[in-house]
């Protein structure tokens, strides 16, 4: 077993496996995006604008987001944390955190649920109660999360989601 394998429990199977999680660089992440949807969790409503707003730059325009950015458009007032979410949803990407309205924050996770969206950078209040088709799940710092020493900071699988991959301190 090395350095950046993950050891986890098969929700519905109960399995026992092991998977290699090598994301070291921006390009990794891409590679990874373009497979799969993501949530990756942050630790600030900051950090999670910034990983979109990166994540964007290295992303093609969508296809399937044109729908989800009119909804935006047409029930909310655009503010400029609005227009930065826009500009990222263009690239099947969005941010998620309590800044926003309510309204936006729903259409975030109905485009993610019909698949219009392939990344949420998130702060953990989406966590909470929330069950979403994601594969795969970043935390990119533990440091919020080990306050309890080997209290489990995230269930093992929910729903439809494979696996829960934990990785520290990404790019």
């Amino acid at each position: 077993m090395g350095k950046d394998d993950f050891i986890y429990k098969e929700f519905n199977t109960g399995e026992v496996k092991i998977e290699r999680l090598p994301l070291y660089t921006m390009g990794d992440f891409i590679k990874l995006i373009e497979q799969e949807q993501v949530i990756a969790f942050e630790n600030s409503k900051k950090s999670a604008v910034e990983l979109a707003r990166k994540l964007s730059t290295h992303s093609p325009i969508a296809s399937n987001i044109t729908r989800w950015i009119g909804k935006i458009k047409e029930n909310v007032e655009l503010t400029p944390l609005s227009k930065e979410l826009v500009k990222s949803m263009e690239h099947g990407i969005a941010f998620h955190h309590s800044d926003l309205l309510p309204e936006e924050r729903r259409i975030i996770e109905e485009a993610f649920e019909e698949g219009a969206l392939r990344v949420i950078c998130s702060t953990p209040t989406l966590a909470f109660g929330v069950n979403k088709p994601a594969k795969t799940i970043i935390f990119r710092s533990h440091k919020r999360w080990t306050q309890l020493g080997n209290t489990k900071i995230w269930r093992e699988g929910q729903g439809e989601q494979d696996v829960v991959k934990i990785s520290a301190d990404l790019f």
